[in-house]
């Protein structure tokens, strides 16, 4: 079952996430993020982990790396049979170079890690609805959602393992890890 590494969100725009999501249901019937309870940027995704080592480099990485800010803008539409709706982070520079170094060092605990996330490829965001989301329903919910300001400064000031327990049933934070190194963005 897959796993990954999560940044968490402060707890602002953790909030106004689970609003919208919350709109997103009453409104529409669109129940949440569809497979996360939780607002995140995902990192790093794979079917397993070797969680020992997976632990001492996260454990190892948020003593190092002090808390930082992303950056979002707009909405997106990953497309396809199942559209998925979400807020968009800005790939700054210094994004770029935590999440190159978080897969080259995270690369020995991963099994199967999932070429989504890789750095070629990888669109960070926070997703909105995933899931239930149809295509009829897509232009209302984005007219509802078009006026609003989604410019927003997020602060990272933890990681998180998240787990996939089967079933259907929702992912869950497995461990999370404070970022309260010194190591500061570029």
């Amino acid at each position: 079952m897959p796993s990954g590494i999560v940044a968490l969100l402060d707890d602002l725009h953790d909030a106004r996430v689970r609003s919208l999501w919350q709109m997103l249901e009453q409104q529409f019937g669109l129940k949440g993020s569809g497979l996360a309870p939780f607002p995140h940027i995902t990192l790093h995704l794979a079917e397993d982990y070797h969680l020992v080592r997976l632990r001492d480099i996260l454990e190892q990485l948020g003593q190092t790396l002090a808390p930082f800010s992303v950056s979002t803008s707009g909405l997106g539409i990953f497309s396809g049979e199942d559209p998925i709706l979400y807020i968009p982070v800005t790939r700054a520079p210094f994004l770029n170079v935590f999440h190159s170094h978080l897969w080259e060092v995270v690369a020995p605990a991963a099994e199967a890690s999932s070429m989504y996330y890789h750095a070629d490829y990888w669109l960070p965001h926070l997703t909105l609805s995933q899931g239930d989301l149809t295509h009829a329903l897509l232009p209302q919910v984005i007219a509802e959602l078009a006026p609003r300001n989604f410019s927003w400064t997020v602060r990272i000031a933890a990681l998180a393992i998240a787990t996939d327990p089967g079933n259907g049933q929702p992912p869950v934070l497995q461990e999370m890890f404070e970022l309260t190194g010194s190591a500061e963005e570029a």
